[in-house]
């Protein structure tokens, strides 16, 4: 068995080698097509680099061609299929199709068919394509070359998309350069770079979106100014709540101008107001504190919020504790470093896509 199958896969290498002319035939003809295709459209919708994208589509067609052709490599039932219809008239078949044995039958057929094979001319099996898809290929070359050199109506308005594509494409690479220099400094704290990214993913987005240099600007400028309000919303937020007290009107004042030695100054003295208030001015300072709290997204920050709230009962130690705690993170929330310097970034890519 092991002599006949070898002369099978002999033939089995001819009938791929044709088969796969034969695809890669209709993969061309699909690819060339669909260029044909593509230039019908760019009539109505401007399309840039139209030789490049034509070359990727054939390229695609073409490649799935030889891949099917390979998935679809001819198996020994095949080729016996195909050597019977020529010659051996369904010996070859059947003796695949039979299992080993010592009966007169299989060894008079085995015999045969050994014999067969051996006398069988390997080039009967012709590797030349199918006419019909030399003459459709032919045609659509034709065609397709044509296409090539036929002028396009909408040229111009195909450049200017392209030189929007191009500046969306090197603005969003700044602004994911941005994104990974911000990963990778470890001064700015987990909640600023989570602020931040969201900011500069909200960004990336509007870039795809714009439909002008001049809205990419735009985009850049409205990120600007949202950068500035996450730099300043924990902040006023706090400061917002605490000013409608008259025991915390001035650190609301020095939360609101981020002067950190006046809110240091400040919290110390809150300590020796808290010490001397009364029940109800207590009672409406924690209200302060409480809606101050729930204002901030800064879980740290809430955390020393509702600390301080807690020990206005408490002992002089866990009240100072916690109003220093509480100073800290402000002094953190007050620290515009990273902020600024992502604004900075972002305000130089303004300054390069001056719109048109």
């Amino acid at each position: 068995m092991k002599e006949i199958k070898n002369t099978l896969f002999k033939c089995k290498i001819r009938i791929f080698i044709k088969k796969l002319i034969n695809n890669l035939l209709i993969g061309l003809i699909v690819g060339f097509l669909m260029v044909i295709a593509l230039k019908g459209i760019s009539f109505f919708i401007p399309t840039y680099d139209y030789i490049k994208k034509s070359l990727i589509l054939i390229g695609c067609t073409s490649l799935v061609s030889i891949i099917y052709s390979m998935v679809k490599f001819p198996t020994y039932k095949e080729t016996g299929k195909i050597l019977d219809y020529i010659n051996l008239k369904n010996r070859v078949t059947t003796l695949l199709e039979m299992e080993e044995n010592n009966s007169p039958y299989y060894e008079l057929l085995f015999e045969d068919v050994k014999l067969q094979l051996k006398n069988f001319d390997i080039k009967k099996l012709k590797i030349k394509p199918n006419k019909k898809y030399i003459k459709i290929f032919s045609i659509t070359f034709f065609a397709f070359f044509l296409a090539i050199f036929i002028p396009n109506p909408l040229k111009e308005e195909a450049s200017k998309l392209k030189a929007l594509n191009t500046e969306q494409k090197n603005e969003v690479k700044k602004v994911e350069k941005i994104e990974k220099e911000l990963k990778s400094d470890k001064e700015v704290s987990e909640i600023k770079k989570l602020q931040i990214e969201n900011q500069l993913k909200e960004l990336k987005k509007e870039i795809k979106k714009s439909k002008s240099e001049k809205e990419i600007a735009k985009a850049l400028e409205k990120t600007s100014v949202k950068l500035d309000n996450v730099k300043n919303k924990n902040l006023n937020n706090i400061a917002k709540n605490l000013e409608k007290n008259k025991n915390t009107e001035k650190l609301a004042e020095a939360l609101k101008n981020k002067d950190k030695k006046k809110t240091e100054e400040e919290l110390k003295s809150l300590k020796n107001k808290i010490e001397n208030m009364k029940d109800d001015e207590k009672n409406k300072l924690a209200e302060s504190l409480k809606e101050a709290m729930e204002n901030t997204d800064n879980e740290e920050l809430s955390k020393a919020l509702k600390n301080v709230m807690n020990n206005m009962e408490g002992n002089d130690e866990n009240l100072e504790s916690s109003l220093n705690d509480l100073n800290s993170e402000l002094s953190e929330e007050m620290n515009d470093d990273a902020i600024e310097s992502v604004k900075g970034k972002v305000a130089k890519g303004c300054n390069s896509s001056g719109g048109t």
